[in-house]
């Protein structure tokens, strides 16, 4: 579990002034889903603060993979729970994802 704090100040005189990211975030791990198969879920909820607007939003990733298997499936959403910071009300992507498994040793 965290908790993240990121504010930024802008210099670019058209851009955002002052902007705050606050976040609460966890990881749930190795959930069995049958067979080889496994889920991680990693959810967020935070508040982002860009000049005078405000909002909270949550997001998730969930990662399924199967055990000793480089690829993996990905699918992430990010969903405005109340918002005057402009933007999509839920935006969300799918990714297939590669491992590389490779071991070093010193020599």
């Amino acid at each position: 579990m965290g908790i993240y704090y990121l504010h930024g100040t802008g210099f670019n005189p058209t851009g955002p002034k002052n902007s705050d990211f606050v976040a609460l975030n966890t990881v749930i791990s190795n959930i069995r889903l049958g067979g080889d198969f496994s889920l991680r879920i990693n959810p967020q909820l935070f508040f982002l603060s860009v000049d005078e607007n405000s909002g909270t939003y949550i997001n998730s990733s969930f990662t399924f993979s199967k055990d000793e298997f480089p690829i993996s499936f990905q699918t992430f959403f990010n969903q405005k729970i109340k918002s005057q910071v402009a933007g999509d009300d839920l935006v969300w992507n799918m990714s297939l994802l590669y491992t590389f498994k490779n071991t070093y040793a010193k020599k």
